[in-house]
């Protein structure tokens, strides 16, 4: 069975979060100018991301021979044939020096332009305005309304300041806030049943990005 509750509620209106016209020359927040500042350290990364690879095949061989022997005493040659081919194929391509394949090397890219980016993310979040009205006298120019949803609140709301902040946005103003939860219950009848319950709930937010007009 299942039970689903909607409600309704207001933002509370904080001094923390005036709204002010943001410098975004300060921030990198697409893929281009990320990966341009880190270039010295992606060739760093690649390099040992390249050493691990080298040492994890060698690692493979040591595993897979000692297998291979043991094996050749108890099973058919159909087992241990495949298991020395296998070990010492991981012992040609360490010796071979063998290069990253483009999934590694991109995986090794975004992680760092990834984790760049979550620091850019995190200090928009102390400069955005965010407010659950519209200021009276702010002259702005409205980008966008933004739409978000997460398992909690802290959720939600990273999800729409990332949304204004590759817009660039100045503030995030008439926001509204709702939720929903459900609950599922689980159990059977008889002699040993048992009952059980989960609930998930679900925050919604919307809200208008802004851009302050220039005075």
């Amino acid at each position: 069975m299942a039970t689903s509750e909607k409600e309704s509620t207001q933002i509370e209106n904080s001094k923390n979060h005036t709204i002010k016209k943001i410098n975004f020359n300060h921030y990198l927040s697409t893929y281009e100018q990320i990966k341009a500042k880190l270039d010295p350290d992606i060739s760093i990364a690649l390099e040992k991301e390249g050493i691990a690879h080298i040492k994890n095949l060698h690692t493979r061989f040591y595993v897979f021979l000692p297998i291979a022997i043991v094996s050749t005493f108890y099973v058919s040659w159909l087992v241990f044939i495949p298991l020395y081919l296998l070990a010492f194929s991981y012992l040609y391509r360490s010796k071979k020096q063998e290069k990253l394949s483009p999934t590694q090397i991109e995986n090794v890219i975004k992680s760092l332009i990834n984790q760049e980016y979550n620091k850019q993310l995190a200090t928009y979040r102390k400069e955005v305005g965010i407010v659950n009205y519209i200021p009276e006298g702010l002259k702005y120019e409205a980008l966008k309304l933004l739409t978000s949803s997460g398992n909690n609140y802290y959720n939600a709301e990273t999800s729409l300041i990332d949304q204004a902040f590759r817009l660039q946005a100045d503030g995030i103003i008439n926001v509204t806030l709702n939720s929903t939860s459900s609950t599922q219950v689980n159990g059977r009848t008889g002699e040993k049943g048992y009952i059980s319950s989960s609930v998930s709930t679900t925050v919604y937010l919307q809200g208008m990005a802004i851009k302050l007009n220039k005075e």
